[in-house]
């Protein structure tokens, strides 16, 4: 009984050896195969060294998942950033079977989500059973073989391999059928293919960055050859690898007759560029250091250089980087502000000239005006007609010259291209003044006697000349003339004294001749106001204003001061024609 246990226990022992031997080697045969497979990969890559285009690297790739017994079919489509198919690479298919595919209707970024869905996830892939709804819709190439050929596979099955970037961004995706093992996918088995999709993923990947690379060279190229400024970049030893067309345009040399030549031979001063170097060499970078470089004609040329090292991997130095701005058109700008301060300078001080010696005229008009007034009053002895008339043109003479030296100094004040640069004494520059003349009738005007005596004016202006000026010819009319320095005490005198005219500037501190106005007729409606104003013309419209509520005289303060035009502004308000 004992020995038929025992033997019993030995049969057990020798089936459990069999079935782990049979394990064994299945397991030695499941390893042997993923093995050729990774070699097959492995190929595969050594491979792709050698190949040119990205179309031939996807189809090197899709060829060895089927040299790698993994799928006899394998598509592999680049996406655009919608993610419409644009390139591929392909394994098993006819030509006719490409064609057809290449003009197969798209599958839309929508439907690509849908099959990128958790439903449908084994790993890193994607299997769609036949018998889904998806299926159907997607409607693959039909596969050759038989469903009899497979176990579990079906020949309207579909797997999708996604193809990311290390940022998961999604960049083509990998389809395959007709698996060599005809079983249905699982995790275990796509490890070798999901590695195939890795290595399309990154070709595509890289491909990608050197386009992306090739067209900012590109770019960078025609940058630097379509700038207008001098840019050229140099090696270790400061000769020129780079030399732009605007340096060519400039400086005049050909890159050819530069190439490989010192760098240090464009500037002027061959000093200065060793001091720029060395404060290259030190600081890494010169941002807008001002020189000069020479033309191939031997001009000097002012420019504004930028510079900048450029290193190496290994943070050596291998070069440098220039950039200069023509400074000439700047130049030339610099000038003519310099230039046209240098008139508004001078115009400046020609119109304070003109104000000061117009503030003299002013008194030596109002000077020959008393005269005039006094000569006419005296009584001469018989027979002196001859000093009367010595005596009227030579006061004419004199307010003839007055007018001629007030139209000079408006000429200095507003320059006009009459005004031309001559030599006065040797070298010595001064401005030609076209001569002027005076054409006016200098006898005194007839004029309706008006009664002044007794009559009390308010003349009113911050000009002290101005004011004094006109109180002093119209106290020779016979006017009782008060004088205020500014609008506020103007206001003040009008409402503590009764006035029958008001002589008052427009632009005064504190308070206005148009409040002067306002004033004097708050006071008495009656009472004669004439307006002074140096401007010809009213932008703020109160003239108008002031019109409206009864002003009947404007005078144009334009010094000297023809009294005369006040005199009659007033005569005319005196005797309300």
């Amino acid at each position: 009984m004992g020995q038929d246990k025992a033997n019993k226990r030995i049969e057990e022992l020798r089936a459990e050896l069999e079935r782990i031997r049979n394990e064994a080697a299945e397991e030695k045969k499941t390893l042997l195969s993923k093995t050729q497979k990774l070699v097959t990969l492995f190929a595969v890559s050594t491979r792709l060294q050698e190949v040119l285009s990205l179309e031939d690297e996807l189809n090197t790739i899709a060829s060895g998942i089927s040299q790698a017994r993994l799928y006899r079919r394998a598509i592999i489509s680049l996406f655009d950033e919608d993610w419409n198919r644009i390139n591929f690479g392909y394994t098993g298919l006819t030509s006719k079977e490409i064609e057809q595919h290449k003009s197969s209707k798209k599958i839309n970024k929508a439907m690509w989500k849908r099959i990128f869905s958790s439903k449908y996830k084994i790993s890193r892939s994607y299997y769609i059973p036949h018998d889904s709804d998806l299926s159907d819709e997607i409607q693959g190439l039909p596969s050759k073989r038989k469903a009899d050929q497979f176990q579990g596979w079906d020949p309207q099955d579909l797997l999708f391999t996604p193809l990311k970037n290390k940022n998961g961004k999604i960049l083509g995706v990998l389809s395959v059928d007709d698996p060599h093992d005809g079983l249905r996918p699982t995790e275990n088995s796509l490890q070798i293919l999901e590695l195939f999709a890795k290595e399309a993923a990154s070709i595509i990947e890289r491909n990608e960055l050197y386009n992306n690379l090739a067209q900012a060279e590109n770019y960078f190229k025609k940058l630097v050859q379509t700038s207008g400024d001098i840019i050229f970049s140099s090696d270790y030893n400061d000769r020129v690898v780079v030399f732009n067309k605007g340096a060519e345009d400039i400086l005049g040399y050909k890159y050819e007759d530069v190439k490989n030549k010192s760098i240090i031979g464009f500037f002027s001063n061959e000093n200065d560029a060793r001091v720029i170097l060395d404060n290259l060499n030190q600081d890494g970078n010169i941002r807008g250091y001002e020189t000069k470089l020479n033309t191939v004609k031997g001009e000097e040329i002012p420019v504004s250089l930028t510079a900048t090292l450029l290193y190496d991997e290994d943070e050596n130095v291998i070069g440098a980087e220039w950039i200069s701005k023509d400074l000439r058109e700047l130049k030339g700008l610099q000038e003519k502000v310099i230039e046209m301060e240098r008139k508004i300078v001078v115009q400046k001080v020609v119109i304070g000239l003109a104000h000061r010696v117009n503030n003299y005229l002013q008194e030596i008009l109002i000077l020959e005006k008393t005269l005039e007034d006094l000569f006419s009053t005296c009584e001469l002895r018989e027979g002196d007609d001859t000093i009367s008339s010595e005596i009227n043109n030579s006061l004419n003479e004199l307010r003839s010259s007055v007018l001629k030296i007030k139209e000079i100094t408006n000429q200095l004040k507003e320059p006009t291209n009459k005004l031309e640069e001559v030599n006065y004494i040797g070298d010595l520059p001064m401005i030609s003044i076209p001569e002027v003349s005076v054409e006016r009738a200098f006898d005194t005007p007839a004029r309706s006697k008006i009664e002044c005596s007794g009559k009390q004016v308010l003349v009113a202006d911050d000009d002290s000349i101005v004011r004094d000026g006109i109180a002093k010819y119209l106290f020779k009319k016979g006017f009782c003339v008060d004088t205020a320095k500014d609008g506020r005490e103007a206001i003040k005198k009008i409402n503590m004294n009764e006035y029958e005219i008001v002589v008052s500037d427009i632009k005064m501190p504190h308070k206005s001749g148009y409040d002067v106005f306002d004033a004097a007729k708050d006071k008495n409606a009656e009472t004669c106001v004439v307006l002074i104003t140096a401007f010809g013309y009213d932008p703020n419209h109160a003239i108008v204003k002031a019109v409206k509520r009864g002003l009947k005289g404007i005078f144009l303060k334009e010094k000297p001061l023809e009294c005369e035009r006040l005199y009659d502004i007033i005569e005319r308000n005196l005797r309300k024609d």
